[in-house]
């Protein structure tokens, strides 16, 4: 039956015509019958997912990982036994967690820690000089913001140009909202520090998936018809590619969004600049809004510090979102992760609302392999269908 089902999803436009058969009217019956078994089937089926969705989504980002992993896998597998070559990469990687990543994670703990515990304070700061900047505005514009920022010069300038703005009200509203984006961004550093634990949960599973790629490739095969093993196999292959290119593309993009901003703060004297760096790393994984809420994070953060500061996070933030937008992101994501800004998006609120922070790093692995599915499966298969008649 199982079968049965599968071989009408690969080829389901392969229904023979109706025909003047008497015998057809018991074969509708059969056929509605199927139909029915089949939507009490994918709602148990769904039913029961959604039951043991947290040992899904494990088993999902570990399938993910590992489809990133196996191509250096399969590169040593050439020159050495294939178990060998997954235990050198399990070792190297933790040479590099132990040299790196775990001091790195210890002084990030502090930082948060830190940042914790001085917030209130923080947000003290916030308001003063927001109540500061509004003063000075209604005083003197964007003049009096100048001046609190050090920069009389660049005030005096544009005062003999006499076209500043009114900025008093853009003031009061970031003042009004700051205070959540910075309670949203504790949530969220809490947050990656579960999903940290998560990946480490995962890795046993990783390992296992790559030391066994052949024989559980097989045995998923084992599940589908005869007819529609090809298909399988190929849908298979292209996801393990989309999928492990996501994870690829989302470490390049973290890596340079936080290497950047983290090294830039940290340039400046931005207190906290790596828990502030690992923030808008994350957010910038989020389109349009992530960026925004991640430069209004920082730029809070440094005008609570000092409000010079301010204005150099915003440059800094500015600098590497062009460096990014102009020389990494289109590269990376081109070659890795051919999805649609909308799509993306979609996803990642998708992701968000059901599963939290899991979601926002799973959803567009996920929203991958749902495209490959309907391209292979339906849209593919309908343009070979129109190009036949």
């Amino acid at each position: 039956m199982f079968q049965s089902m599968l071989a009408k999803i690969f080829n389901p436009l392969s229904d023979p015509p109706e025909t003047n058969n008497p015998d057809n009217g018991s074969k509708n019956d059969l056929t509605i019958f199927k139909n029915i078994m089949l939507i009490i089937f994918i709602l148990l089926l769904g039913f029961f997912a959604y039951k043991i969705q947290t040992i899904l989504i494990l088993f999902f980002a570990s399938f993910v990982i590992a489809s990133a992993i196996d191509p250096s896998v399969e590169f040593l597998s050439r020159k050495m036994p294939r178990k060998v070559a997954i235990l050198l990469i399990a070792a190297i990687s933790l040479v590099i967690m132990s040299v790196f990543l775990i001091p790195l994670i210890n002084i990030l703990i502090k930082q948060t820690l830190l940042l914790l515990e001085q917030a209130p304070i923080y947000w003290t700061k916030i308001q003063t000089q927001a109540n500061i900047l509004i003063i000075q505005t209604n005083q003197g514009g964007l003049i009096g913001i100048l001046n609190n920022l050090g920069l009389g010069q660049l005030a005096s300038y544009i005062k003999n140009i006499n076209v500043l703005p009114d900025t008093s009200g853009i003031i009061s509203t970031a003042s009004q909202i700051g205070q959540n984006i910075i309670s949203g961004s504790v949530n969220l550093t809490k947050g990656f520090i579960s999903t940290i634990i998560f990946i480490f949960t995962s890795a046993i599973i990783i390992i296992y998936m790559l030391m066994d790629k052949y024989y559980l490739k097989e045995k998923f095969l084992s599940l589908f018809p005869e007819n529609g093993k090809s298909d399988a196999e190929t849908i298979g292959g292209l996801i393990a590619q989309k999928t492990g290119g996501y994870v690829i593309s989302l470490l390049v993009m973290v890596l340079a969004v936080g290497l950047i901003i983290t090294t830039g703060l940290a340039l400046i004297g931005v207190n906290y600049f790596l828990v502030l760096g690992l923030i808008a790393a994350v957010l910038d994984i989020i389109p349009i809004v992530g960026p925004i809420i991640g430069a209004t994070i920082v730029i809070l953060v440094s005008l609570a510090q000092k409000p010079i500061l301010a204005l150099w996070a915003l440059i800094i933030y500015i600098a590497a979102g062009w460096i990014t937008d102009t020389f990494i992101r289109p590269v990376v994501y081109g070659k890795f992760l051919n999805l649609h800004p909308l799509t993306l998006i979609f996803s990642l609120l998708a992701g968000t609302a059901i599963f939290g922070f899991i979601g926002v790093i799973l959803a567009p692995a996920f929203a991958a392999t749902i495209s490959v599915l309907i391209d292979e499966l339906y849209i593919k298969k309908i343009s070979k269908e129109k190009t036949i008649q």
